[in-house]
């Protein structure tokens, strides 16, 4: 039986950016790539930063059956440096796992979670990943976790273990190769986090019109991603609705975007909740991908610079969601 606080490290540090093969990935050559961090030469790239939101997200979800709400990208990025710590002590002590162990590993967390085969393959196509991506994650995740119980946990007491993995990790904080690019003066960064400017997009309404957020600049707007099967979003849309009745007259644009589904059924999901404030279709889910979407409703609130100002996971009850839009519009 697993011991929950090792799930919970292997779910927080996620898949190393290495392979976990029998030595340690070599330094990658120099170039324009936008570099996060680099851990003994290996670099954690922006590029590969969504693949990795996506999967400790998915991971979270495969665990407890939700998403995790508090992930800022500091956070991420720190998590991944010290995951590609235990990564790299695994792959030198020749720890390996299967896909076959990996795959049954995957199993037994859908079971555990009273989760379906359905359900995971709705996630994964919510957040643009395969089940290979999440095969692959499985296999490093366990490799670390077969590393940390046998090379370092072996023979501790219960009360030792917490405290003799956190002084592996300091060691190893203080040993290697950690270097963080420096932050440069430069325009806004494009990016689905807080303090980046919002990614424009163009999508169709059930009103057959299409609405480009770059024509909002100067306007503070919610976006609410949404899905009709999920019940959170059904239970916090009337108080998305509240909002743009309130706030409509401030200036406030609320769209809500339904991901993945088609015209008909998103239009009798309208009719039933009595909802008119404008509802966008992500059909082809290529915007939530975009907007690093990775657990439904997810609502992105952009302030009149065009900057994301903040991001709430999950559903919002309507306390919370004033608070959002005090901070939005003052």
């Amino acid at each position: 039986m697993k011991v929950a606080w090792l799930a919970v490290l292997c779910l927080g540090l996620g898949l190393s950016a290495c392979s976990l093969t029998d030595a340690v990935s070599p330094p990658q050559a120099q170039g324009s790539v936008d570099v996060l961090a680099s851990v003994n030469g290996v670099r954690l790239t922006r590029s590969d930063f969504g693949t990795r939101s996506a999967l400790v997200q998915t991971a979270a979800w495969l665990a407890t059956g939700s998403i995790l709400s508090d992930l800022s990208e500091s956070k991420i990025v720190d998590q991944w440096v010290d995951s590609e710590l235990f990564a790299q002590a695994a792959a030198k002590a020749g720890v390996t796992v299967s896909d076959d162990d990996a795959t049954r590993e995957i199993e037994r967390l859908l079971n555990e979670a009273k989760l379906d085969e359905i359900g995971l393959v709705r996630q994964l196509n919510l957040v643009g990943l395969t089940r290979e991506d999440l095969i692959q994650y499985e296999r490093r995740a366990l490799a670390v976790q077969g590393f940390v119980e046998k090379e370092l946990l072996a023979g501790a007491s219960e009360s030792e273990r917490a405290s003799r993995l956190a002084t592996w990790l300091i060691r190893q904080r203080g040993t290697a190769v950690i270097e963080k690019p420096a932050e440069m003066a430069s325009p806004m960064p494009v990016g689905a986090y807080a303090g980046a400017v919002a990614p424009n997009f163009k999508l169709m309404g059930l009103d057959d019109i299409a609405r480009q957020l770059a024509s909002e600049r100067g306007k503070p707007v919610l976006i609410n991603f949404w899905a009709t099967w999920c019940g959170p979003c059904r239970r916090e849309m009337p108080a998305i609705q509240a909002a743009y009745d309130n706030f409509r007259n401030q200036g406030l644009v609320v769209w809500g975007v339904d991901v993945g589904e088609g015209r008909d059924v998103v239009s009798a999901y309208v009719q039933e909740l009595n909802l008119r404030f404008p509802i966008l279709l992500d059909s082809d889910s290529k915007v939530s991908h975009a907007y690093r979407v990775f657990g439904l409703p997810t609502t992105v609130f952009v302030d009149r610079s065009g900057a994301i100002k903040d991001v709430a996971i999950g559903e919002m009850e309507a306390r919370s969601l004033d608070l959002y839009l005090k901070r939005l519009l003052n």
